[in-house]
């Protein structure tokens, strides 16, 4: 048995980067299911999509990524600040999860810029990089079938997209996971496993009818 460590001090070094960027803010909700008692701490995420990167075989630099890929678009990061605290690697993968548009304009809108992203994600089609936004996925997609479950159709609120595009969102990100990953490697058939749940929502939901969770892979 190896019982040599997977991460280092950088990746115990990132876990406390990410918690001290993201400390104050919490998980997406919808108003009507805010509460203090229920308000869940954005760093929730990233713990999950770094365990995620790791359970499906990524190295250290990915769970970084992981850990860091929401700090550019939410939090005063640059790329430079990552650079330098972990290396070009975990910048690279961070800004190639990250949505962009140029911050003096106005942000484009929904659909606009995750074509974009898509387009990124099929040019460069890197394995580090679709680990991290598969398990990004994952994790939002699992979250949002039990949210559901518990919550009912108020969870569609919490979106800058409704329910159909944000399953159009997920297929084509699947797709692209599928064909880089490999249809059949634990990232590709988790985010699979998701993305069905997700469409069994939305027809659901266009049906009248309570969401169910589907079941994990």
């Amino acid at each position: 048995m190896n019982n040599m460590p997977r991460y280092s001090q950088k990746f115990i070094d990132a876990l406390a980067f990410a918690a001290r960027e993201h400390q104050a803010q919490p998980r997406k909700q919808a108003p009507e299911e805010a509460s203090e008692r229920e308000c869940i701490p954005y760093v929730s995420h990233l713990l999950g999509v770094a365990a995620i990167v790791l359970e499906a075989g990524g190295d250290e630099n990915a769970a970084i990524a992981g850990l860091l890929h929401d700090a550019v678009e939410d939090q005063d990061v640059s790329l430079d600040d990552i650079a330098a605290e972990f290396g070009s690697e975990v910048a690279h993968i961070v800004d190639a999860c990250s949505e962009h548009w140029d911050r003096d304009k106005p942000k484009p809108e929904w659909r606009i810029r995750k074509e974009a992203h898509l387009a990124r994600l099929q040019q460069q089609a890197e394995r580090s990089v679709l680990l991290v936004t598969a398990a990004d996925k994952i994790h939002n997609g699992e979250s949002i079938i039990n949210d559901l479950a518990a919550h009912g159709p108020v969870v569609w609120r919490r979106f800058n997209a409704d329910a159909d595009r944000l399953l159009w969102y997920y297929t084509e990100v699947t797709k692209v996971v599928r064909a880089v990953l490999g249809k059949d490697s634990y990232a590709a058939v988790r985010l699979t496993a998701v993305t069905r749940g997700l469409a069994q929502a939305v027809a659901e939901k266009s049906m009248g009818a309570p969401a169910v969770p589907a079941a994990r892979v």
